[in-house]
């Protein structure tokens, strides 16, 4: 399965001059933990960062630092890791765990943004998949009680 498959595609946006205080209301209003940064090329918006809100807690509000003075590309991370649509899920955890990060944006073939990914969005997939595998093993054992009694 590719990781296009199970990206969220609902996605909050802005721009990298965004001030850190309307970064947070955004969040706040959208209720979500992270806004990608984009840039719009005529085509699409490309990502180019990612805010979370821990970075805002732990960058802006425990050092004191006033969230006006600073922008969203001031604190977005860098370099962005992104995953292409068509890879596969594997392949994208695994380089999510080299860099440490819970949540990528997911792009198309000429880099635009598509969608969003994060651990808790696989950790749904393979609950599903388990409580699958659960169901048959359940039936199965129903099946063998039917054929015995």
């Amino acid at each position: 399965m590719t990781i296009g498959a199970i990206c969220s595609r609902e996605v909050v946006i802005t721009e990298r001059d965004t001030p850190v205080s309307e970064l947070a209301r955004l969040m706040r209003e959208q209720r979500v933990g992270s806004v990608v940064i984009t840039h719009f090329d005529g085509n699409g918006n490309t990502p180019i960062g990612l805010v979370t809100d821990r970075d805002i807690a732990i960058s802006i509000v425990a050092d004191g630092i006033d969230p006006e003075e600073v922008t969203a590309g001031d604190l977005c991370r860098q370099p962005l890791v992104n995953a292409l649509e068509s890879e596969p899920i594997g392949d994208v955890l695994k380089r999510m765990r080299q860099h440490g990060v819970r949540r990528v944006p997911v792009v198309n073939k000429p880099g635009h943004l598509i969608g969003i990914v994060a651990v808790d969005d696989v950790l749904d997939l393979l609950a599903s998949e388990l409580s699958d595998l659960a169901a048959v093993l359940v039936q199965e054992q129903r099946n063998e009680a039917i054929k015995v009694g």
